[in-house]
């Protein structure tokens, strides 16, 4: 029933994969993307309340936050958005 830290980071990085490619104009990027910036936006506080929370959870909490610092940094190639 209860979702793990890492199925819930792993889940919050794929949707930021997703909503990065399909909000992605031909050709365009960056700004023109509110669905990369909402996701993106989320992920930074999934990580936040990760950071924040009760150390560690054999160590699932720690590859929840790598997870996450890896979607977060996705977002970073929105200029190849069109290739």
């Amino acid at each position: 029933m209860r979702r793990s830290l890492v199925g819930r980071a792993a889940l919050l990085a794929a949707g930021a994969g997703c909503s990065y490619y399909s909000d992605a104009p031909p050709g365009g990027s960056g700004p023109g993307q509110p669905h990369v910036q909402n996701a993106l936006g989320t992920l930074q506080q999934a990580r936040q309340e990760l950071v924040e929370a009760v150390p560690d959870k054999g160590g699932h909490r720690a590859q929840a936050i790598q997870l996450l610092d890896q979607a977060i940094n996705l977002p970073m190639g929105m200029q190849f958005a069109g290739d």
